[in-house]
């Protein structure tokens, strides 16, 4: 009955990383400026989290790339 604690602990270990947030969850505070035509088609990042400070992930009009974000 080992195979049943492996399934035991594999399944507790799933739902406690389900419940963890992750990095690209955290948004942070600004927007992002309006794409001004078709950017690079790339996803240069995948959130917020993934990008320098004062940034944020935002669309470049084909795919994503960190942006300095607008406050206010």
């Amino acid at each position: 009955m080992k195979s049943g604690g492996l399934v035991f602990f594999l399944v507790g270990l799933f739902a406690l990383c389900a419940m963890m947030p992750s990095a690209s969850a955290q948004v942070r505070p600004g927007r992002c400026p309006r794409p001004t035509g078709d950017g690079h088609c790339a996803e240069l990042c995948q959130g917020d989290a993934s990008c320098p400070p004062g940034e944020k992930c935002c669309s470049n009009g084909c795919g994503h790339q960190c942006m300095r974000a607008i406050q206010g």
